[in-house]
C-alpha cells in the first residue's frame, strides 16, 4: 500500500482541546517536549481512529476517557475525533476506496456513547477501516505502532501471538478474515442441509404413512356415502310415521273433548245451586258467631274478675310476710350494732400497744448500724490489701510465663536455623553436575523424533484416504437400509389396512349368529378357496352373485335339510361338491377357474353354462345364438341373456370385492417379504460397514496422537538444547546461593543461642520473686476473712433489728385499717335499720287496702249474666248445623260430576302426550336431518303421492343395515380424511425440499474448495514470509548489535496453526533464551524483529514511542541509522527524548503545556531552518 501519511487532526482528544493539525511533510518527523506534555496522546489518538475498543490499551479506564474531561480554566469537552489523512495520489490504494487520490479516515465519540467512523466524510463500519489496512502493517495493535513497553511485550510474546505479527507482515490476515466468514458459512451451510435432511427423511416416513391413510380415507368416504342414503331413507320413513301418529291422536283428542264438555256444563248449574246454599249457610254462621262472642265477652269479664281477687288475696298475704321480715331484721341489725362498738373499744387499746413497741424496734435498730460502721471500713481495708498482693503477683507470673514463651520461641527458632542449615549443606552436597553427553544425545533423539514424525503423516495420510472411501460407502449403505426400512414399514402398515377392510367385508352382522349357533362359523366360504385369473374377479363375483359365500354340506345336501326349521334371517347356500370336475371350453367363464378341490369342482360347475363375452356390444350382438339356461359374461361382470340384460354396479354385493380384496391381500404379504429380506441384507451390509469405520477412525485417531506425539517431541527436543545451556548457568547461580544462606544462618543460629542463655538467667530471678509474693497472697486472704466474718456478724445484727421493726408497722397499719372498717360498718348499720323500718310501715298499709278491695268485689253478678247467654248460643247452633248439612248435599253432587271428568281429562292429557311425544319426534327428526345436513326431497320424489311405497324395507331392517356400516366405519379406526390433499402436498414439498439439498450440498463443496484453496494460498504465502522475515530478522540482528546472531523458530509443523519463538545470542554471549537477556538487549532485539517485518511489507508509516529509552549513545546511534536507511521506503514519526534521535528528524514537533492541562504542538522543519541559519 504504497500511500503517504499527511496529516493528524485531533478535536477533543484527551489533552488537544482545541482543533490540532499534525503536518507530516517529511519521512522523518520527530516529536519532543517534556513529561507530561501529551506527546503519547499522539499515538493513542492513531490507534483509536484505527479501531481500538479496549480503553486500557488507550491507558484509560473507559473510552469516555479520550474525551477533554477539563481543566481548572476550561470546561470538558462534549465530544473527540481524531483524522487520519493519506496522498492516495499515485492510485496504488485498492478496494473500493482506490479511486480517490486523498483519503479521510475519521472517528468521532461523543459524550452519549456513540462512536462513529468515516471515510471520505462517509458513515461507515469499524470493519470497513479494519478492511482497508487488513495485511498493511496497520491496526490498533499491528506491529506498525509501538507504544511505551510495547517492545518488551513484543519480544516477550507467547508464540501464538509473535505469529499475528507475522500474519500481519505477510498480509495473511485478510485471508483469515475471509476464511472465518467461509468457515461461517460453511457452518450455516451444513446445519441446514442437516436440518433438510431431517425434514427429508420425517417427510418420506410422512409419505409413506398419508400412502396407507388415503387408501383407507376412500374407504370410509364410500361407506360414509352409503350410510348417509340409508340413514335418509330411515328418517323420512320414520318421520312419516309420526304424522300418522299425530293425526291418530288429534281425532281421539276430539271426541274426549266433546264429553267433558257436556259434563262441565251439568257442574256449573250445581255449582250455582252450591252458593245459594252456602249464603244460607254463611247467614245462619254469622248468628252463631255474634251468640259466641256475647258468651266469650262475658267468661272474659268473669276470668278478670276471679283475677283480680286472687291478686288482691296475694297482695295481702306478701304484705303480712313483709312486715314479719322487717320486724325480725331489726332486732338482728340492733344486735350487730352493739358488738361493733365493743370491737372498737379493744382495737383502739391494741393500736397504743404497738406504738410503744414500734419505738422500742426503732431505737434497737440505730445501735445496730452503729456497731457495723467501723466493721464494714476494716473489711474494706482487708480486701483492698488482699487484691493488691494479688496484682502483684500475677504481673510476676505474668513475666514469668512471657519469659517462658521467649525462651521457647528462641528455642524453635534455633530448631528451624539448624534444620535450614543442614538442609542448605545436604542440597549444597548433592547439587548436580552437568553431564557433557547431554546435548549430543538431544540431538540424535531429534532426528530419530523427525523420522517418526514422517512415518506418522504419511500412516495418517493413508488412512485418511480409507476413511473417505469406507465412509462414503457407509452413507449409501445407510440410505439403502432406510429406503428398504421404509418400504418393509409402508408394506406393513398397508397390509394391516387391507386386512382390517378384507375382515370387515366378510363380516355379516345378521347371518354370523346363525351360522355360529349352527356349527358353521368356521366353515370355509367358497370364495375364499377359490383362485380366479387375474382380471376376472370381477366377472366371476357377479356369476355367482351369493353363491360366492356358498358352504359345503359335507357329503350330502340331506346332511343340512333340519336346518330349514330354524329359517335364516338371509339366503345361504350350502353345496355339495359334483362327483367328477366337469370339462370346459376356453369359452367359458369357468376356465378362469384356477387350481383343483372341491370348490374350484363346484364353481367350475355352477359356471360352466356362462360365456364369455370381450365386451357388452358383442354379447348383446350374440345373444340370439344363447340357449335358455346361458348367459354371456363380461370381464366388468355385466351379464346378457337372451332376453335380458344385467348391469353389474359398482357396490354390488356379490362377493367380487372379496376376491380382489384378498389377492391385494396376499399379493402384499409376498411384497412384505421381499422387502423383509431386502431389509435384513441391508442392515448386515450397514453393520459391516459401520464397523469398517469405526476400525478406520480408530486407527486414524491413534495415527493423529502418535503424529501430535512425534511433534510434541520435535519441539520439546529443540529446546532442550537451550534448557541444557540454561542449566549450567542455574547451577552455578544456586551453588554461590546456598554457601550465602548457609554463612548467614550459622551467624543467626550463634546470636539466638547467646539470647537463650540470657532469657534462663532472668527467668531463675523471676522465679524467686513469684515465691515470696504467692506468700503475701496467702497472708493477706487470712486477714480478709477474718474482717468478713465481722463484718457479716453485724449486718445480721441490723437485718434482724429492720425486720423486728418492719413486723411492728405492718401490725399497727393493719390495727388502724381494722378500725376505719368498723367505723363504715356502724355507719351501715344505721343506715339499714332506718330503711327496715320504712318497709314495715309500707307493708301495713298495703295489708289494709287488699282486705277493702276483697270486700267490694262484683263477682257474683256477672256469673248469672253468663248463664242467659249460654242458652242463646245453643240455639244459634243448632240453625247453623241444618244449613252447613243441605249445602255439603249439593256440593256431593258436584263432586260427582268432577269425578267423572277425571278420566276424560286424563285421556285429553294422554292424548296430548301422545300429541306432544309425536311432535318431539318429528322436531327431533327434523333437527337431526339439519344437523347431517339431510335433504329428504329426493326421497319423497321418488315415493307416488309423497308417501312410502309398501315394498321399502322396514324402519328396523334399515337401522340394522345403518349399525352395520357404523360398525365398518368404526373397524376402520381412526381416519385421516385430508390424507390426499396431505399425500398431494407433501409430495410437492418432497421434490422443492430434494432441489433445495441438492443446493446445500453443492454450496457446501463450493465452501470447503474455497477454504481448501485459502489454506494453500495462506500457507504459501505465510511460509514465503517467515522465510524472508527470518532472513532479515538475521540480517538486522547483527547490525544493530555489532555482531551476534539470531533467528525465529516454528513451534510447529504446519505453519498456521504454529507459533514463533525467537532466538538471539548477543555478541560474546552463548545464551539464546530471549527472556536471558538485558532490557536494552530486549528491545533492540524486539526493535530488529518490527524493521525485520517492516523491510517485507512496509507499513505506509510507523510510530516509535520512545523505543530509544533504554538503549545507551552507541546502540541509539546503530538504531537511528537503521531508521534513515528504512525511511526510504516507510514514514517514521517517533517520540523521544534523546538529542540523537533529535538529530535523526527531517522535522520536529514540540508538544507544550503552557496552560495546564492543554496541549499545543509547535513544529519545525530542520531542513528549512538549516538553509535560513547559512543564509544568515
Amino acid at each position: 500500500m504504497a500511500v503517504r501519511l499527511t496529516q493528524l487532526r485531533l478535536s477533543g482528544f484527551k489533552s488537544f482541546v482545541d482543533p490540532t493539525t499534525l503536518q507530516i511533510s517529511r519521512q522523518l518527523v520527530g516529536i519532543v517536549g517534556p513529561n507530561g506534555c501529551g506527546k503519547s496522546n499522539v499515538i493513542d489518538a492513531v490507534r483509536w481512529v484505527l479501531g481500538e475498543s479496549k480503553a486500557a490499551e488507550l491507558r484509560g479506564e473507559n473510552m469516555h476517557d479520550v474525551i477533554f474531561s477539563g481543566s481548572g480554566t476550561r470546561k470538558p469537552a462534549g465530544r473527540a475525533s481524531v483524522e487520519l489523512i493519506f496522498d492516495n495520489s499515485q492510485g496504488r490504494l485498492g478496494g473500493p476506496w482506490g479511486r480517490f487520490a486523498e483519503l479521510s479516515v475519521k472517528r468521532v465519540l461523543s459524550r452519549d456513547g456513540q462512536s462513529s467512523y468515516y471515510i471520505n466524510n462517509q458513515h461507515v463500519r469499524r470493519k470497513d477501516v479494519y478492511d482497508v489496512f487488513l495485511g498493511t502493517g496497520l491496526g490498533p495493535r499491528a506491529y506498525a505502532i509501538i507504544g511505551q513497553g510495547m517492545i518488551s511485550r513484543v519480544i516477550e510474546s507467547k508464540p501464538e501471538e509473535l505469529r499475528v505479527f507475522l500474519e500481519e507482515a505477510a498480509g495473511v490476515s485478510k485471508y483469515r478474515e475471509r476464511r472465518r466468514e467461509t468457515e461461517n458459512r460453511l457452518t450455516d451451510a451444513r446445519e441446514n442441509l442437516a436440518r433438510v435432511d431431517d425434514i427429508r427423511l420425517e417427510l418420506g416416513q410422512r409419505i409413506e404413512q398419508l400412502t396407507g391413510q388415503a387408501e383407507v380415507a376412500q374407504v370410509y368416504q364410500d361407506k360414509v356415502g352409503q350410510r348417509a342414503d340409508k340413514q335418509a331413507l330411515l328418517l323420512a320413513l320414520r318421520r312419516q310415521e309420526s304424522l300418522d301418529g299425530l293425526s291418530r291422536h288429534q281425532l281421539a283428542r276430539g271426541e274426549q273433548v266433546n264429553a267433558l264438555d257436556a259434563l262441565t256444563a251439568q257442574g256449573t248449574a250445581l255449582t250455582r245451586q252450591v252458593e245459594q246454599a252456602r249464603e244460607a249457610s254463611d247467614e245462619a254462621q254469622s248468628h252463631l258467631s255474634a251468640a259466641q262472642a256475647a258468651v266469650f265477652e262475658m267468661n272474659t269479664q268473669i276470668a278478670g274478675l276471679e283475677a283480680d281477687n286472687r291478686a288482691q288475696q296475694q297482695n295481702k298475704e306478701r304484705a303480712t310476710q313483709t312486715i314479719a321480715a322487717a320486724q325480725a331484721q331489726l332486732a338482728a341489725l340492733q344486735s350487730q350494732q352493739q358488738q361493733g362498738a365493743q370491737e372498737r373499744e379493744q382495737l383502739t387499746a391494741e393500736l397504743a400497744q404497738t406504738a410503744a413497741q414500734i419505738a422500742q424496734a426503732q431505737s434497737a435498730l440505730e445501735q445496730a448500724q452503729q456497731a457495723l460502721t467501723p466493721k464494714l471500713q476494716a473489711s474494706e481495708q482487708a480486701n483492698e490489701s488482699l487484691n493488691e498482693a494479688r496484682t502483684t503477683a500475677a504481673a510476676s507470673e505474668a513475666e514469668l510465663r512471657g519469659l517462658g514463651a521467649r525462651l521457647a520461641e528462641q528455642q524453635s527458632m534455633a530448631q528451624r536455623l539448624s534444620a535450614r542449615l543442614s538442609s542448605a549443606q545436604s542440597e549444597l552436597s548433592q547439587l548436580e553436575t552437568m553431564d557433557p553427553t547431554a546435548l549430543p544425545g538431544v540431538q540424535a533423539q531429534l532426528q530419530e523424533a523427525k523420522a517418526m514424525e514422517q512415518s506418522a503423516q504419511q500412516t495418517m495420510e493413508a488412512l485418511t484416504t480409507r476413511l473417505a472411501a469406507d465412509e462414503a460407502a457407509l452413507q449409501s449403505a445407510r440410505a439403502q437400509a432406510q429406503a428398504t426400512q421404509a418400504d418393509f414399514d409402508r408394506l406393513t402398515a398397508e397390509q394391516a389396512a387391507q386386512s382390517e377392510l378384507l375382515a370387515a367385508q366378510e363380516a355379516n352382522d345378521q347371518m354370523d349368529p346363525w351360522l355360529a349357533r349352527h356349527q358353521f362359523a368356521d366353515k370355509q366360504k367358497l370364495w375364499s378357496a377359490l383362485r380366479v385369473e387375474d382380471g376376472w374377479q370381477t366377472a366371476v363375483g357377479a356369476a355367482l352373485a351369493e353363491r360366492m359365500s356358498a358352504i359345503s354340506s359335507g357329503s350330502s345336501l340331506s346332511d343340512v335339510l333340519s336346518l330349514a326349521a330354524d329359517q335364516p334371517p338371509a339366503r345361504v347356500v350350502f353345496y355339495q361338491s359334483p362327483a367328477q370336475d366337469p370339462s370346459v371350453g376356453a369359452d367359458r367363464l369357468a376356465a378362469k377357474i384356477q387350481g383343483q378341490g372341491e370348490a374350484a369342482s363346484m364353481a367350475r360347475f355352477w359356471l360352466s353354462e356362462m360365456l364369455i363375452a370381450d365386451s357388452l356390444d358383442q354379447a348383446l350382438s350374440k345373444r340370439s345364438q344363447l340357449q335358455a339356461h346361458q348367459l354371456y359374461v363380461t370381464q366388468d361382470g355385466h351379464m346378457v341373456g337372451a332376453h335380458d340384460l344385467r348391469l353389474h354396479g359398482q357396490s354390488a354385493a356379490d362377493g367380487s370385492g372379496l376376491l380382489a380384496q384378498r389377492d391385494r391381500v396376499e399379493g402384499l404379504a409376498k411384497a412384505l417379504r421381499v422387502a423383509e429380506l431386502a431389509a435384513s441384507a441391508a442392515k448386515d451390509q450397514l453393520s459391516g460397514l459401520e464397523a469398517r469405520v469405526l476400525e478406520a477412525r480408530r486407527g486414524l485417531e491413534t495415527s493423529r496422537a502418535t503424529l501430535a506425539n512425534a511433534t510434541a517431541r520435535c519441539h520439546e527436543l529443540g529446546l532442550m538444547e537451550i534448557r541444557l545451556q540454561e542449566k549450567a548457568q542455574r547451577l552455578e547461580a544456586k551453588s554461590a546461593g546456598l554457601q550465602q544462606t548457609i554463612d548467614a544462618t550459622q551467624a543467626e543460629l550463634q546470636s539466638v543461642q547467646q539470647t537463650m542463655a540470657q532469657i534462663q538467667q532472668t527467668q531463675s530471678q523471676a522465679d524467686v520473686q513469684r515465691q515470696a509474693l504467692q506468700e503475701a497472697v496467702q497472708q493477706a486472704q487470712q486477714a480478709a476473712s477474718q474482717a468478713q466474718q465481722l463484718r457479716d456478724a453485724a449486718q445480721q445484727s441490723v437485718r434482724a433489728a429492720e425486720a423486728n421493726l418492719q413486723e411492728y408497722r405492718l401490725s399497727e397499719r393493719s390495727q388502724q385499717a381494722r378500725l376505719e372498717a368498723l367505723a363504715r360498718s356502724a355507719q351501715d348499720l344505721e343506715s339499714r335499720l332506718s330503711e327496715t323500718r320504712q318497709r314495715e310501715a309500707q307493708a301495713q298499709q298495703e295489708l289494709r287496702a287488699a282486705e277493702q278491695a276483697l270486700a267490694d268485689s262484683p263477682l257474683q253478678q256477672a256469673l248469672h249474666q253468663r248463664h242467659a247467654l249460654e242458652q242463646a248460643l245453643t240455639e244459634a247452633r243448632q240453625q247453623a248445623d241444618e244449613k252447613s248439612h243441605a249445602m255439603r248435599e249439593m256440593d256431593e253432587r258436584r263432586l260427582s260430576i268432577e269425578r267423572e271428568a277425571i278420566p276424560i281429562r286424563e285421556r285429553i292429557g294422554h292424548a296430548d302426550a301422545a300429541l306432544a311425544a309425536a311432535q318431539a319426534t318429528i322436531d327431533q327428526i327434523d333437527q337431526q336431518l339439519a344437523d347431517q345436513g339431510i335433504d329428504l326431497e329426493p326421497v319423497y320424489a321418488q315415493w307416488p303421492n309423497r308417501m312410502p311405497p309398501s315394498d321399502l324395507p322396514k324402519p328396523s331392517t334399515l337401522q340394522s343395515e345403518v349399525n352395520r356400516l357404523n360398525r365398518e366405519i368404526e373397524a376402520l379406526g381412526a381416519v385421516n380424511l385430508a390424507a390426499l390433499s396431505e399425500l398431494e402436498q407433501a409430495k410437492e414439498r418432497q421434490g422443492f425440499l430434494d432441489a433445495q439439498a441438492a443446493d446445500l450440498l453443492s454450496a457446501v463443496e463450493t465452501l470447503e474448495d474455497a477454504i481448501r484453496k485459502i489454506d494453500r494460498e495462506s500457507r504459501a504465502l505465510l511460509q514465503s514470509t517467515y522465510d524472508t522475515v527470518n532472513a532479515n530478522f538475521g540480517r538486522l540482528f547483527p547490525t544493530l548489535f555489532g555482531g551476534g546472531e539470531a533467528r525465529l523458530v516454528l513451534t510447529g509443523e504446519e505453519i498456521l496453526d504454529s507459533g514463533v519463538q525467537v532466538m538471539a545470542q548477543p555478541p560474546g554471549k552463548k545464551n539464546t533464551s530471549i527472556h536471558l537477556l538485558s532490557g536494552g538487549e530486549k528491545a533492540l532485539t524486539a526493535t530488529a524483529l518490527v524493521f525485520a517485518l517492516f523491510q517485507l511489507n512496509p507499513a505506509p508509516f510507523c510510530l516509535l514511542d520512545e523505543v530509544d529509552a533504554p538503549l545507551d549513545d552507541p546502540n541509539t546511534e546503530r538504531l537511528c541509522r537503521l531508521v534513515k536507511e528504512m525511511s526510504n521506503a516507510t514514514q517514521f514519526v517517533f517520540i523521544t527524548h534523546n538529542k540523537i534521535a533529535m538529530e535523526l528528524a527531517e522535522h520536529l514537533v514540540g508538544v507544550t503545556m503552557q496552560e495546564q492541562g492543554v496541549s499545543r504542538l509547535v513544529a519545525v522543519d530542520l531542513d528549512a531552518a538549516s538553509a535560513l541559519a547559512e543564509a544568515a
